[in-house]
């Protein structure tokens, strides 16, 4: 039972360790992307993360409906996720 307890604890510990690293990539990605001027790759790695509350990437892709960077300018879609950027700080 205590083996089985520290195999799941240490996979636990990995996955998590893992999603966490994969969630950055995501994000740099997205910054690494935005700074190239390939604004939709950028809207496609800040995406999953605003959606899942992440208040930098929802941030950032309220900075792209506002400037219309990739996606269409969209001030109301802008607004949504400039406030659920605010409402997570």
């Amino acid at each position: 039972m205590n083996r089985t307890f520290t195999i799941c604890f240490i996979l636990f510990a990995i996955t998590g360790y893992s999603s966490n690293n994969i969630a950055f990539a995501n994000f740099q990605g997205g910054v690494d992307a935005f700074n190239r001027g390939d604004y939709a790759r950028a809207y496609a790695e800040w995406l999953p993360l605003a959606e899942a509350g992440d208040p930098d990437a929802s941030r950032n892709i309220g900075r792209l409906f506002h400037k219309g960077l990739g996606v269409q300018l969209d001030l109301t879609q802008a607004r949504t996720w400039y406030s659920r950027s605010a409402a997570k700080c």
